[in-house]
This record gives structure tokens, sequence and C-alpha cells, in this order.
């Protein structure tokens, strides 16, 4: 297994000391722990240990698995069993599905969330102790947001159904312009996407469920995705083997690229690398630049699995690799100076969200604290400015930004926010 930087596809800068198993999916990456998460061939959930570049078995019999965005691992097995593993130890839910699931995500504080083809479709909520909610589904995509607290199902008419993970599990319906194709949250959770039968992607607002935009692509998609921050929408078109490049800042096309389509690829890594499947190999496309030229190329590498991270080996933890790898988000005013120095006075805080919604604001805080996370709601000072998450205090950049990358969400460094001492 290797690893490359984004922007020019060359040289590995991190190499396993060992062969990997064939490898069926790749599952996610654990910042925390810096292990990334596959499951092989013969069913087998494995850790790749980022650090010490070995490899464990975990598990077995994972038939399907997915990531918690507390970094812990679910698997269901082919007697539909569900088991969380945390710190690499099983925790069996005492609830076994009916059928197996047709969309899964994990939440904060063990949940698990599916939704199962049953008829109707059913959306379960579990917890390893018991079942906690049920309730029936729409027949179309399911989404939910990073954090599983709320899942978007559409339907077959002009309506779609918006359910909440946690108590008090209600349910909202937002009227949109037709059956919904394809439903995608954006990386913070605060926009959802809408795709149709027609070339425009309808912009929701989460919290207030105003259609805030729409976007015209030059035909009917069929499949969405977003990059990590938030700031590229992929498209692919229907019946196509390409995609087309949205600009959210801007909500206008950037590119439309050859390439085939998969669950990894293409993608986009650090702040404008497209990354495509092209005759076989793997192409790095700068998007920053006129007509997006390549930037670097592996030949053969479309063979391969591929997963983007902000993870980084520690010979390459310098200020300048952080800042040329991981700048996900502009900065804002608010970012602290580009230095290593910071007054002893001086108190650090990561912003992570930013809402006018100031229950979910509060919600937010909470599943980060119920997650061994210091965190709380900055209230708005001006009318324009939401209610900020932030994370904190930390006494050095390193230590706030060592937990912005364990977060693996965009994040600002704020220094000396207004917070009462």
């Amino acid at each position: 297994m290797e690893a490359y930087r984004p922007d020019s596809l060359g040289e590995p800068i991190w190499t396993s000391s060992t062969d990997i198993p064939a490898v069926r999916e790749i599952v996610g990456v654990d910042n925390e722990s810096r292990r990334l998460m596959v499951v092989d061939t013969l069913k087998n959930l494995l850790a790749i240990d980022l650090e010490s570049r070995g490899v464990r078995t975990v598990g077995s019999g994972a038939d399907q698995a997915i990531m918690a965005p507390d970094g812990t691992v679910v698997i269901v097995t082919a007697a539909r069993k569900v088991i969380r593993f945390e710190a690499g130890l099983p925790v069996q839910y005492k609830t076994s599905l009916q059928v197996t699931p047709l969309f899964q995500a994990g939440t904060l504080g063990g949940r698990y969330v599916a939704v199962l083809g049953t008829k109707p479709r059913q959306l379960l909520v579990l917890n390893p102790d018991r079942q906690l909610h049920v309730t029936d589904v729409p027949d179309g995509s399911p989404a939910a947001t990073y954090w599983g607290e709320l899942v978007a199902v559409g339907g077959t008419g002009p309506e779609l159904s918006l359910i909440q993970t946690a108590e008090p599990f209600a349910t909202r319906t937002l009227e949109v312009d037709g059956p919904a194709r394809q439903v995608l949250f954006s990386p913070s959770g605060h926009r959802l996407y809408v795709s149709h039968q027609s070339r425009r992607i309808e912009v929701f607002d989460r919290f207030s469920l105003d259609r805030t935009g729409t976007i015209t692509l030059p035909g009917i998609p069929d499949r969405l995705r977003t990059d990590g921050s938030g700031r590229w929408l992929l498209a692919r078109p229907a019946g196509a083997d390409s995609a087309w490049v949205v600009d959210l800042a801007t909500g206008t096309l950037t590119a439309s690229v050859a390439t085939d389509w998969s669950n990894d690829l293409p993608t986009v890594a650090g702040a404008a690398n497209l990354l495509a499947r092209r005759n076989g190999d793997v192409i790095s496309l700068d998007m920053a630049k006129p007509g997006s030229p390549e930037a670097g190329r592996i030949p053969g590498g479309s063979i391969d699995l591929w997963v983007v991270t902000n993870w980084l080996p520690k010979e390459r933890l310098s200020r300048a690799a952080i800042v040329a790898e991981a700048a996900l988000v502009a900065q804002d005013s608010a970012l602290a100076p580009d230095s290593q120095a910071v007054a002893p006075a001086d108190r650090l805080y990561l912003q992570i969200s930013s809402s006018q919604n100031a229950d979910w604001s509060k919600e937010f805080a909470k599943q980060l604290n119920d997650a061994g996370y210091p965190a709380r709601v900055l209230d708005p000072t001006t009318p324009d400015e939401g209610y900020r998450v932030v994370v904190g205090p930390f006494g050095t950049r390193e230590a706030a930004e060592e937990t912005g990358r364990k977060l693996a969400r965009p994040y600002f460094v704020l220094t000396n926010p207004p917070i009462k001492q």
C-alpha cells in the first residue's frame, strides 16, 4: 500500500511495511488512532496502522462495513448481526436485522442507523442494547449527514422525508420540484442537494428548508458526491462515463472530465485536485488553473482502490505541509496568524461549524462533548453571524490542529474568541 501527494502523484510519500491482503473495500481512516480500516476479499476487517505501517485482523465475517464519525467501525454479517468495533474490541448489538440493509450510517454514542428493503421500507435506529426507533420511509435513495443525526429519503412524489435519528425522532417533509433521483448533504450538513429527472439540482437550507439556489448542468445527473471540504460537487451524467465538476463557491460548472465512476473515484483531494480514472491510469487535474491541466499520473493505478485523507506521515508534519495538503477551507479574518508562535496568554479554539439554527448547534456541541471533545456554542455577535460551535481551548497551535485532524472536518483555528472565562 502506498500514499501520494494529490497535486503531483509523484513518488510515494509513504509505503506499508508488509504486503496487504487483497482488499474488497476501503471503510475509512480513523484519524485519532491513525488507522486505515479495510475489508479484504475473505470478509476480514483489517486495521492498517499508518504510523507503524503494519496490518492486523480486527474482525471477520464482514458482509458490509461502515465507519462512524468517531472512527469506530460497524459491520453486518451474513446472519445480519450488527457488530461495532471500538479500539479493536467487538460489541454485538442485541437486535439483529430482518433483511440486509440497503443503507446504513453510524452516529456518535454508539447508535447505528439502517434502511431496510422491507415492504414498506423501514428506517431503524439501534444502540447495542435495544432498538430505539423504527419508522416507514419512502422507496427513494437515502442520504445521511456526516454525523448521522439526519437522514433524507426521496419518494415517488414531489416531497422529501427528513428523519431525525435521535430523540424525539421527528420527521419533516420538504417540498421539492419532483421525485428525487439523488439526495446529498454537504459535509457540514447545512445544505441539501436534490436532483430530479431534469438538468437542475435544487439546493436547500437543511434547517429552514428554504430553497437557496439551483445548479444547472448540461444534462441529467444520476450520481452526486461532494469533496470533504464541501467546495466541489461532482455529478455523473446519466448513461455516460464522465464527471461534471461544479464549484459550489460560485455555483458554476468548472469542468467536464472523461472518467470511470466507482465508489472511490472521481473525487477532489487537497484544495483543487480532481483524482480520476482514465484509460487504466489514475490522473490528477488541477482545477485551480484554466483548462484543468493534468498535474500528475499513476500508470496502471486504475485497478487500485483509493481514499483521500488529511493524515500525513510524521516526517511531513511541517507547517508548510499542513497548509499545502490539508487546506480544505478558506481562511477568514478570525484565523490565527500563520505562525507556530502563540503568545502565552492566547487561547486557541477550533471552529468547526456555524449555523443560524441555535438548537442544532447546541445539539452538535452536546454530541461532541459526549464523544470527549470540549465543545461549546458561541452566540452571534452581529446580525449576519451564526451560532458557532468551537472546541477548546488549546495551549498550542500544534495541539489544536492535532484535534482538528482527529475530527476529520474542515476547521478554523481561532485566537482569543469572545468566550467568558
